[in-house]
Parts: structure tokens; C-alpha cells; sequence
């Protein structure tokens, strides 16, 4: 049974940390925006600042406070919202992509020509044409 206090703490904590998650991952989609990079540089510029290993806090944590189980509680709670947060960006970013109006692409392999008509899925049109 949670009480009124450890409801506070946990949806303080969880509050918190989803916030300075979504910030994280707003920089990180600001920063690859304003650099003016190619696609696959912006995808990894918001990974890479949005995500963040936070296994090192709960280590620390077990070591120097071992008896204080709230102390875990905002560490573990960005963790799972870090995990969540991700998730959505990545539904975000993968429609996003099916937005985009397609874009022809010719790659050239010995004498073979090989035309697609839209970024690499499945369902793409590949000519092949011989010369």
C-alpha cells in the first residue's frame, strides 16, 4: 500500500525525470536541426543526446547509500522514461520518413545501372537497366 507522501515522491520523481528526458531529446533534435547535417547525422546527433547510460547513478547509488531505497527512484524512473520517450521518437522519426516525398536514387555497379524511386523499404521499385 503506497500512502500519501510515497505517491508524491513517486510521481514527483517520475514527473521530473520525463521532463529533463524530453529536453534531452528536444536538444538533441535542436542540435541536428541547427547544424545543417545530412539525415543520418541529425538521427544520430538526437540519439546520442537524448539517450544516456544511467547505469553508472544506480551503482553509485547501491555503494554510498545502500539502506535509502529512494534514492533510486529518480534514476530508475528516467530509465524507464528515457526507454518510453525513445520508443515515441522512433514511431515519430519512421513516420516522418513515409512523409517525405520520394526521392530517385542511381547506383552504378560495373555496367549495370540500378535506379530505385524511393528511400530503401520492401515495397521499393528497383529498374534495372543494362547498357
Amino acid at each position: 500500500v503506497v500512502d500519501a507522501n510515497q505517491f508524491t515522491q513517486l510521481a514527483t520523481a517520475f514527473g521530473l525525470a520525463a521532463l529533463l528526458c524530453l529536453v534531452n531529446f528536444l536538444a538533441g533534435w535542436l542540435t541536428g536541426k541547427l547544424s545543417r547535417s545530412d539525415r543520418r547525422t541529425k538521427l544520430s546527433m538526437l540519439y546520442a543526446i537524448g539517450m544516456h547510460n544511467n547505469g553508472i547513478a544506480l551503482l553509485l547509488a547501491d555503494s554510498i547509500l545502500p539502506a535509502d531505497s529512494i534514492v533510486f527512484l529518480p534514476v530508475i524512473a528516467y530509465a524507464m522514461c528515457q526507454h518510453v520517450v525513445a520508443g515515441i521518437t522512433d514511431s515519430i522519426v519512421i513516420w516522418c520518413r513515409q512523409e517525405e516525398p520520394t526521392k530517385g536514387c542511381t547506383m552504378e555497379q560495373g555496367s549495370t545501372v540500378i535506379q530505385m524511386t524511393k528511400p530503401a523499404s520492401k515495397n521499393d521499385r528497383v529498374t534495372v537497366v543494362p547498357e
